[in-house]
């Protein structure tokens, strides 16, 4: 069973789960480092998601994938959470 849905996370959260992976894309940093912008989506709702230090193997995992599994932080951001 699942433990964490995104129905129930609220910043400050830490999250540790896997979730599905929909629209992600590469975009670059002012610097011109790599970093994932995605959503991500389970039964209960989707939410914003933000992964500022993948290498680039995870990255080209992470959009090769339908699944993923996460753990950070949930973080507040112009009014909803990611």
């Amino acid at each position: 069973m699942k433990a964490q849905y995104i129905k129930d996370l609220t910043p400050d959260d830490a999250v540790d789960s896997a979730f599905a992976l929909c629209r992600a894309e590469r975009c670059k940093k002012q610097n011109g480092d790599a970093f994932l912008r995605g959503q991500l989506q389970d039964r209960t709702g989707s939410m914003a998601a933000v992964a500022w230090t993948l290498s680039e193997d995870q990255i080209e995992a992470a959009l090769a994938s339908r699944y993923v599994h996460i753990r950070g932080v949930v973080t507040r951001y112009k009014g909803g959470k990611q």
